[in-house]
């Protein structure tokens, strides 16, 4: 695990054709096989010492340790790599585009939802959405006044009122961030 964290991570394993992720992906990868592989790389050499080493506690302790530190190792690495959790890895770079990231910290964003039934799909990138907008407030009825200009994530099949006239500034499938200014 070790020789292939350090392979992935020099760059050495992207001209393997089989491997189809992205390059994030990958790399959290290799940080995880780098951390995990010496914890495990222990087990055997603890296991050729066992008769060398006088204390059979300390060779148990370290032996534990060894089982448990390498797979809570490459736990928090996943975590903490995006590789576990990031369950839309495309929303979450279309959301880290200047544009959409400028409005998403600095200004309350509504939804406008659609009146019937979102499918799964659209239904999963709401729930996204809603976490990864910091400031949300929700208006189901497109006319429920809102102040203006105003910010909007317009669901698919969604329809804003006449009166308002939008600025899209950016769209992931079916949903669009607008900018609603009213005459």
């Amino acid at each position: 695990m070790v020789l292939a964290g350090a392979a992935v991570l020099t760059g050495f394993s992207q001209a393997v054709p089989f491997v189809k992720l992205d390059a994030n992906t990958f790399h959290g990868l290799g940080l995880v096989m780098l951390v995990a592989g010496p914890a495990w790389i222990a087990l055997p050499i603890l296991w050729l010492q066992r008769r060398q080493l006088r204390r059979q506690a300390l060779i148990a302790q370290r032996w534990l340790m060894c089982w448990l530190l390498g797979p809570w190792l490459a736990l928090a690495m996943l975590g903490l790599t995006g590789v576990w959790g990031n369950f839309s890895p495309d929303l979450k770079s279309f959301l880290e585009q200047p544009a959409v990231v400028t409005v998403l910290q600095s200004q309350p964003v509504h939804f406008v939802l659609p009146t019937a039934r979102m499918t799964g799909e659209n239904r999963k990138i709401h729930l996204l959405l809603k976490v990864y907008t910091p400031q949300r407030e929700y208006s189901l009825q497109p006319s429920a006044g809102l102040q203006t200009p105003t910010y909007v994530w317009l669901g698919p099949g969604a329809v804003l009122a006449p009166a308002w006239r939008p600025t899209q500034i950016a769209s992931f499938k079916e949903w669009q961030l607008l900018q609603i200014v009213q005459p």
